[in-house]
């Protein structure tokens, strides 16, 4: 995919604000929209919501979700969205490289979520898929995290 491709999905991707978080635990699939801020150079999604949720209780037991992206206003005829898959962590629990960073990208986008309760999550993007009928009938972007492969240890 060339880079053009890619800022297609990210530019899109920080255009909108609402995901809708898709998690499972012992085979109950569960769902829920969340506001949230985009960090382009790590391809996270940051948002915020307390431990009595359902969500964050599927969560805490498996972090393996799966979302959507849609823009704020839908046109008949014209799809466009957002597939995504991922895994969810805490801010505060240290798992994350910079959380001032993370906390700075959500608190500037939705300032009035410093007075709720919750705690901040971050998406660590694994595949997305924009699907958008502007670039041509059925055109889909897929993108994946490129992980380096460990080392094998030979005994």
């Amino acid at each position: 995919m060339e880079s053009k491709d890619f800022n297609r999905i990210w530019k899109f991707i920080a255009e909108c604000e609402v995901f809708t978080l898709a998690t499972s635990y012992q085979d109950q699939p569960y769902c829920t929209p969340c506001f949230y801020a985009f960090d382009e150079m790590d391809q996270l999604l940051i948002f915020k919501s307390s431990v009595e949720t359902k969500h964050v209780q599927d969560l805490l037991k498996n972090p393996t979700v799966a979302g959507s992206i849609l823009p704020k206003k839908l046109a008949i005829g014209q799809v466009k969205g957002i597939q995504f898959t991922g895994t969810a962590k805490p801010v505060q629990q240290g798992l994350c490289t910079d959380p001032l960073k993370l906390e700075q990208l959500y608190y500037s986008r939705f300032p009035i979520a410093r007075t709720v309760d919750g705690e901040l999550w971050f998406i660590t993007l694994e595949t997305v898929k924009l699907t958008d009928s502007k670039l041509g009938f059925g055109k889909k972007l897929n993108w994946s995290r490129v992980r380096k492969a460990k080392k094998e240890q030979y005994r």
